[in-house]
């Protein structure tokens, strides 16, 4: 030995799979949500893939959905001398988002977005006539998601566009993101106009 390597884990540490479900015919299913390429991302799934094996006894069938908006590089197999990993990572925009949005769930409706041909007009007429369903606090959550997905296919000036078309109101003070969002927007402003006053 060249140098005694002393390694300590903390013991208390929060690991929340995105998604497990017993499907139907008895296997059990993870699927993971991703919008960016982790590079890392093997190594997480093998943690979650020890950590189910483990509780339940089952190989996990495994997925990770990729939502990003760049194109997707994700790496999908660990391939080392003694051990060989892997699993099956789907971009979303290659999935047909129609049975999404004709689905009776609104969230299903929203995710049809990020499918393939799901950044259209059309889409998102239908899902703010959905929205526009929902009471106030409901109706403010569930615009902030689409704003949010809308964020990754470049969409926001016509979610923007459509929801003043439809006087679609948004309190922000019932939603975080949305605050968030409008204050760092507020201080962007604060800034520009300080710095073309001293320009001026």
């Amino acid at each position: 030995a060249r140098e005694m390597l002393t390694v300590e884990y903390p013991t208390v540490r929060m690991r929340r799979p995105d998604l497990v479900v017993r499907l139907t015919d008895g296997r059990l299913y993870h699927l993971e949500l991703q919008s960016d390429n982790d590079a890392a991302m093997p190594w997480r799934m093998l943690e979650y893939y020890g950590l189910l094996y483990q509780h339940y006894g089952q190989q996990p069938l495994q997925h990770v959905l990729y939502m990003g908006a760049s194109p997707m590089t994700l790496k999908t197999q660990i391939d080392h001398t003694t051990l060989v990993f892997e699993y099956e990572a789907i971009d979303i925009r290659t999935l047909d988002g129609q049975p999404l949005l004709h689905s009776t769930a609104l969230e299903d409706n929203i995710l049809a977005l990020l499918c393939r041909d799901g950044a259209t007009r059309a889409t998102v007429q239908h899902i703010l006539a959905r929205i526009t369903t929902l009471s106030s606090t409901a109706r403010t959550e569930a615009l902030a998601t689409v704003l949010i997905l809308a964020g990754l296919r470049h969409v926001q000036p016509l979610v923007r566009e459509e929801a003043q078309q439809m006087a679609i109101t948004l309190d922000i003070n019932t939603n975080p993101f949305l605050r968030e969002v409008f204050e760092e927007g507020r201080q962007e402003g604060r800034q520009e106009g300080r710095q073309e006053g001293r320009q001026e």
